[in-house]
């Protein structure tokens, strides 16, 4: 059952009237989930960021484009970064931290006025990815549970010092529900455990995992579950759909991208949602045109629902060759079906708003311009 919210409002306030000695304690003792479910750490609303891409190079004429979209997009209006890291990334050994992997890029967004958005991710879309020595273990487990806690103890402050307002800990869990079933009931306990001690640091940090839109259909009562333990909803949310009978990705139209986030929002409910991959490829059966269709026809709805507050365009360059072979290299190609994973690579080579080769931009970096100068 969900609470509405005015429900919810007069509760808290027949309670804090019932508080008034003068040592009761404040708002923020008495509600830190819906404090920081209010996001008051991230400035204005309805805010759109993006990421650069993973490629550790470009051609010059796209590294030169790169720069010049970037500082565009901020004279834009764009106030909002994203940082991706998985947890073995910053604790190489037990209990031995690489603090200035992440201090450094924090503190880029930072001087560029960007505030950031951490996926600080303990389990990602195809898996655990947490230290050596935690593997095996479930996620349930309080030796693992009191491992990340060490980790947040030193990440969230030097988030908040830097301007971040929102964390999430899981990117895409809702992968391996079907496989895994004992999982989304582990998750549910990460989250409740995490979200609980991050907010005995920072009661206004927001706490989410971040969950997949098109396992909805498929998942949706263990990703209901999760969310109640998360402090405002996140999502990846593309234009296109797994053709399972023609293995292919197809693009969804106009009336179909509307049906989706409105199953979306209906699951997040009265939270507070962000879009933290927002994309849609241009290669297949799509099109320049289908992805600038893509991307107008979300900021439309964005713009008359109160509830997201924030998306960040993925990405601002398509994968190069070279990345998409090595993130495909540890793939198990005996278990794809034939021609999915050449569709499934397709679609990484034409995701960006930025053509990988030159650098040259599609339409649709013209619509993200027109939406970030409209939400300023």
């Amino acid at each position: 059952m969900r609470l509405d919210r005015k429900m919810i409002f007069l509760a808290i306030t027949v309670f804090i009237t019932a508080c008034q000695a003068d040592d009761a304690p404040s708002m923020e003792e008495l509600t830190p989930g819906i404090m920081a479910g209010e996001l008051p750490l991230l400035a204005g609303t309805n805010r759109i960021g993006m990421i650069e891409g993973f490629n550790i190079s470009n051609p010059q004429a796209t590294r030169d484009s790169i720069v010049a979209k970037w500082s565009e997009a901020k004279n834009s209006g764009m106030t909002v970064g994203r940082l991706q890291l998985d947890w073995s990334e910053l604790e190489p050994a037990p209990n031995t931290y690489d603090r200035p992997s992440l201090q450094s890029r924090l503190e880029n967004l930072n001087a560029q006025g960007l505030q950031p958005f951490l996926l600080l991710s303990a389990y990602d879309s195809d898996g655990p990815t947490v230290p050596t020595d935690l593997e095996g273990i479930r996620f349930n487990d309080e030796r693992l549970i009191d491992r990340f806690k060490g980790l947040l103890n030193w990440v969230v402050p030097l988030l908040i010092e830097n301007g971040g307002w929102a964390l999430s800990i899981s990117n895409e869990p809702d992968n391996s529900f079907g496989e895994l079933p004992s999982l989304s009931s582990d998750i549910k306990s990460f989250a409740r455990a995490i979200r609980d001690h991050v907010h005995t640091i920072s009661p206004k940090m927001a706490v989410t995992v971040t969950f997949a839109e098109g396992n909805l259909a498929s998942h949706s009562n263990e990703i209901a579950a999760v969310l109640d333990e998360c402090d405002i909803a996140c999502w990846n949310f593309y234009g296109s759909f797994l053709d399972t009978e023609n293995l292919t990705y197809a693009a969804k139209s106009v009336e179909e991208i509307r049906s989706s986030l409105k199953a979306v929002l209906g699951l997040s409910g009265i939270k507070k949602s962000i879009i933290q991959e927002l994309g849609m490829h241009i290669g297949l059966d799509s099109s320049e045109e289908i992805q600038r269709l893509f991307y107008q026809t979300f900021f439309e709805q964005m713009e008359t629902e109160s509830q997201l507050e924030a998306a960040f365009a993925f990405q601002l360059v398509d994968w190069s060759p070279d990345t998409i072979d090595f993130y495909t290299a540890s793939f198990d190609t005996e278990s794809f079906p034939p021609g999915l994973l050449d569709a499934f690579s397709e679609s990484l080579a034409t995701i960006g708003l930025l053509d990988q080769r030159n650098g040259q931009a599609r339409t649709a970096w013209n619509e993200l311009m027109l939406w970030t100068t409209r939400f300023q």
